[in-house]
């Protein structure tokens, strides 16, 4: 599968599947790291849809950083979705645990097509 480590902002970042009009931004779990959105991308991928994992404070790359808390997370997250409707027609979520909780906060109200 095409993979591509990108930036976005400061926030690490790696696109699974071939260039696709529409994307499932996966947001990990406390403890989780972006690569955990290649299993999703497995499933994702050959159905049309590419996905992008990312890095939380605290996680993967980050983890030099101290503030994982919903007003930094909240923020950064509302970057990444806008940063994805730029650039896919379509955007679904796929998101776990504290990643969920998150996600909930930074994306209401926003048009989202469909949330796992």
């Amino acid at each position: 599968m095409c993979t591509q480590k990108l930036k976005i902002g400061t926030i690490p970042a790696v696109l699974y599947g071939e260039p696709a009009p529409n994307i499932w931004l996966f947001v990990h779990g406390q403890g989780g790291n972006k690569t955990e959105a290649a299993a999703f991308a497995a499933l994702a991928a050959p159905t049309g849809w590419q996905v992008l994992g990312i890095d939380l404070p605290e996680h993967g790359d980050r983890t030099g950083e101290t503030d994982f808390t919903p007003w930094q997370v909240v923020p950064e997250l509302q970057t990444v979705l806008a940063y994805l409707q730029q650039h896919w027609q379509g955007v679904r979520l796929r998101a776990n645990s504290i990643g969920a909780y998150f996600s909930m906060l930074a994306f209401a109200g926003a048009t989202i097509e469909k949330a796992l």
